[in-house]
C-alpha cells in the first residue's frame, strides 16, 4: 500500500514537472489556414443522418458537429505538409442540461486529431470532456495508448482548473521535432516529448476532429501557422502595398476587358439571333409557297386514292401514244422517200422529152 502511495506520489510529480516548463520558443507566423466559418468550404466536410451531422453555421461563424450513437472522426480535406507547428481552436460544449436531444447519460467528449496518417491510421488525439478533464492518446492500427495520467488513474484523464463548464475553451498546440506543448484557453497545461515514450517521429499527416458518443460542439475557428520561412505547398503570398495596389489596379483592367469581351460577344450573338431569325421567316414564305404548289395536286391525290392503277394506265397509254408517234414518223418518211422518187423520175423523163423533141428539130432543119 505505502508502495502505491509513493508511485501515484513520483507520477503527480512528474505530471506537475512536464505541466511546468516547456521549451518551444520558435514563432509560428506565417498563417497556412484561416478559417472563421463565414462561408462555405470544401476544407471542412458537411454531413447529415439519423446518427451524426457536421454543419457550416455562416450566420453565427461556427462550425457545428454532433454524434449521437456512435463517434465519428472529422477528418480535414487539407494538404498538410509540416512537422513544425501550431494549431488554435476554439471548441464550445453544448451544455449537457439543454442537450435534449441526445438524452445524456454521460460526459461529452471531444477530440482534435493533430498529424493523422491514414495509412498507418497513426496519430494524436487531445481530447477534452465535459468533466474539465483533458488526456493525450497515441493512435496506430487501432491501438490506443494513453500519453497523460493522474494520481486518479481515470483512463489517462487529466482534471484541467483551466477549463470552463459549459463555456468556450480555447486550445492552442504547438510541436517541434517531436516535442509537443499543450495550452488551455492561454494558460500552459503540459508538454510531452514522444521520443521519450518509445513513439518515432510522427510524419506531417492530416487534421481533424474526433465526436464522441452523445455530443455536440461548435468550433468558432481553426488556424494552422509554422515558421517565417516556411515554403512548402500551402504557402500563401504576402504582399507589399505597392504590389497590392498593382493587383487591384490589373483585376480591374481584366474586369473591363473582361465586360468588353463580354459585350462583344452579346452583339456577336444578336447579330446571329437576327439572322436566324431571318432565315426562319424566309423558310415560313418558302414552307407558305409550297403548301400552295401542292394544294393544287390535290385533285390529282383524289385520282390517286380512287384509282391505285392510274399511274400504270398513265404509263402505258403515254407508252402506246409514243410507239404510235414513231410508226408514224416513219409512214412520214416513206412517203416522203416515194414522192421524192416520182419527182426525180418526173425530171429524168422531161429531160428525154426535151432532147427527143431538139433531135426532131436537127433532122428537120437538114433536110
Amino acid at each position: 500500500m505505502n508502495f502505491l502511495k509513493v508511485f501515484l506520489f513520483l507520477i503527480s510529480t512528474i505530471n506537475i514537472t512536464l505541466c511546468q516548463s516547456h521549451k518551444i520558443d520558435d514563432i509560428y507566423s506565417q498563417n497556412l489556414l484561416r478559417e472563421d466559418f463565414n462561408l462555405e468550404n470544401k476544407i471542412f466536410p458537411t454531413e447529415q443522418n439519423e446518427n451524426q451531422f457536421a454543419v457550416i453555421l455562416k450566420k453565427e461563424g461556427q462550425y457545428f458537429i454532433g454524434a449521437k450513437e456512435s463517434s465519428f472522426n472529422i477528418i480535414l480535406n487539407w494538404e498538410n505538409d509540416i512537422i513544425d507547428y501550431e494549431i488554435k481552436t476554439a471548441i464550445t460544449l453544448s451544455p449537457e442540461e439543454k442537450i435534449n436531444l441526445f438524452n445524456n447519460e454521460k460526459t461529452q467528449e471531444f477530440g482534435i486529431i493533430i498529424q493523422y496518417n491514414p495509412n498507418t491510421q497513426e496519430g494524436l488525439i487531445l481530447e477534452t470532456n465535459s468533466a474539465k478533464k483533458y488526456r493525450l492518446i497515441y493512435m496506430k492500427n487501432g491501438y490506443d495508448k494513453n500519453l497523460t495520467f493522474s494520481s486518479s488513474n481515470d483512463n489517462g484523464w487529466v482534471k484541467s482548473n483551466n477549463l470552463r463548464k459549459n463555456e468556450k475553451n480555447e486550445f492552442l498546440i504547438k510541436s517541434k521535432e517531436g516535442n509537443y506543448e499543450f495550452f488551455i484557453n492561454g494558460q500552459f497545461e503540459f508538454t510531452i516529448n514522444l521520443n521519450k515514450k518509445n513513439i518515432n517521429l510522427l510524419s506531417s499527416g492530416r487534421y481533424g476532429f474526433n465526436i464522441g458518443t452523445q455530443t455536440k460542439a461548435k468550433i468558432d475557428y481553426v488556424y494552422i501557422s509554422t515558421i517565417e520561412n516556411y515554403n512548402g505547398i500551402n504557402k500563401q503570398i504576402k504582399l507589399t502595398n505597392e504590389e497590392s495596389k498593382k493587383l487591384i489596379f490589373e483585376n480591374e483592367r481584366l474586369e473591363k476587358k473582361l465586360k468588353s469581351n463580354e459585350s462583344i460577344k452579346i452583339n456577336k450573338l444578336n447579330n446571329v439571333i437576327q439572322l436566324l431569325e431571318l432565315e426562319l421567316k424566309n423558310i415560313k414564305i418558302l414552307n407558305d409557297s409550297l403548301k400552295i404548289e401542292n394544294s393544287k395536286f390535290e385533285p390529282f391525290k383524289d385520282i390517286m386514292t380512287e384509282n391505285t392503277d392510274f399511274l400504270y394506265t398513265l404509263s402505258k397509254n403515254l407508252k402506246d401514244e409514243i410507239q404510235k408517234n414513231r410508226l408514224l414518223k416513219s409512214e412520214k418518211n416513206m412517203l416522203l422517200d416515194s414522192i421524192q422518187t416520182l419527182i426525180d423520175n418526173q425530171e429524168v423523163f422531161k429531160l428525154e422529152y426535151l432532147n427527143t423533141l431538139i433531135n426532131i428539130e436537127q433532122e428537120d432543119t437538114i433536110d
